[in-house]
């Protein structure tokens, strides 16, 4: 039978201890000098735990009653509940990374910002957000990194052990612990699995693509299109949803918006000469069709996915090559150049960074070497196209 206020007034002690049971495995333990103490039983881990809620009447039947809820709350998430800070609630996880992210933000784009709090609010604090920063230790910060490994995210899984050890370390500064338990964590998380490349052309055979892209006897725009989307290195969403309002001609940038960037974030392409001169071919396909490429037979909808990848085939890359290999293309080629560097190439190709802190200068920082590059590649480009339509012209002379 659960407990009265008047049942807990008038507990006498007796000579041992004993106990008056309310439900859902809280009590109140008279003690022989007359303190009445709250306690719950319950598992954590395997281990039948007891947790202390206070003395009565201080803490009430209705306070008791209210922790009892609570800590089959923290059970539910997989919470010790004795880990809790009730007494410190400045020591609670979600409390010093609310600081550390207030601290921080300024040095951060908005959306960069956002994205960092709805990342701790979705993976951490369900786990550890109610938790003692003092008591928390690297079994706790690894099986919340094993769940997000579970899901196969393992880039997200190692900036959510950086965003963790950023909070850890705000906290030893702050005076709050001694030390970051994220730190022995690296050890412990999974290998990221080796990447399988697309299959992709190299630059000695780059000649010979051009060529029978020349020779291409589907759709002009498929064309066109194709050969722009290997002169910007963007992937083929990017380029088959643009519209004519991103791109501004006269300063020679693309704007792609962050809702069609694979990274969430405003993505600025330099436009070179021949990029241009496709652009304004495209045009006059387009007509007044909003969209840069619009299909042949529905002119309100893009060319569909596999448009691009079905011109690769009809001129006999089927195997050989995929749309998405240029970029890789691209980044072999600038990278073994040594002319550029890394950052600057991953950048262009809207790849995220390790360390993900970084993000939001970089779209400004390198601009101005990307467009370089960018010039630089598409002339190369070029001049790889002009190599075979040489040999033929001699060849045709010889016949």
């Amino acid at each position: 039978m659960p407990l009265s206020d008047l049942k807990c007034r008038n507990a006498k002690p007796a000579e041992k201890d004993y106990k008056l049971t309310d439900g859902g495995r809280l009590y109140l333990l008279v003690r022989p000098n007359g303190s009445k103490l709250w306690r719950m039983n319950y598992e954590y881990a395997g281990k039948q735990k007891t947790l202390s809620i206070g003395a009565y009447p201080l803490v009430s039947l209705a306070d008791a009653r209210q922790s009892r809820e609570s800590a089959k709350e923290h059970l539910a998430y997989g919470r010790d509940p004795a880990l809790t800070s009730a007494d410190h609630p400045e020591r609670r996880f979600k409390v010093v990374a609310r600081n550390w992210w207030d601290a921080r933000k300024a040095r951060w784009n908005a959306i960069y910002a956002e994205r960092i709090w709805d990342r701790l609010e979705d993976r951490v604090f369900p786990r550890l957000g109610e938790l003692d920063i003092t008591k928390i230790a690297a079994r706790d910060i690894l099986a919340t990194i094993q769940e997000i490994e579970e899901e196969g995210k393992h880039d997200l899984a190692r900036r959510v052990r950086q965003y963790v050890s950023g909070v850890f370390r705000y906290a030893i500064a702050s005076g709050l612990t001694a030390t970051d338990p994220s730190a022995t964590v690296t050890d412990a998380m999974k290998a990221k699995p080796k990447t399988v490349h697309r299959a992709a052309i190299r630059e000695d055979e780059l000649p010979e693509f051009f060529r029978r892209l020349r020779n291409y006897g589907g759709e002009v725009q498929t064309s066109l299109a194709l050969e722009l989307l290997i002169h910007t290195a963007v992937r083929s969403k990017e380029l088959r949803l643009a519209t004519w309002s991103e791109f501004d001609f006269r300063k020679q940038i693309w704007r792609i918006p962050e809702e069609r960037m694979k990274m969430k974030r405003e993505h600025l392409v330099p436009l070179t000469d021949r990029a241009i001169e496709i652009l304004h071919e495209l045009k006059e396909i387009a007509g007044d069709s909003e969209l840069v490429l619009p299909s042949p037979d529905k002119v309100a909808q893009p060319i569909s996915n596999n448009t691009l990848l079905y011109c690769l085939y009809r001129i006999g890359y089927h195997s050989r090559a995929t749309v998405h290999g240029f970029r890789s293309t691209f980044s072999t080629i600038a990278n073994e150049s040594g002319l550029w560097r890394k950052d600057a190439i991953e950048m262009q190709l809207a790849h995220s960074e390790e360390d993900e802190s970084r993000e939001a200068y970089n779209a400004a920082l390198y601009l101005a070497e990307r467009t370089k590059m960018m010039t630089w590649y598409s002339e190369k480009l070029i001049t790889l196209s002009k190599k075979v339509a040489n040999r033929d012209d001699l060849l045709e002379g010889l016949l």
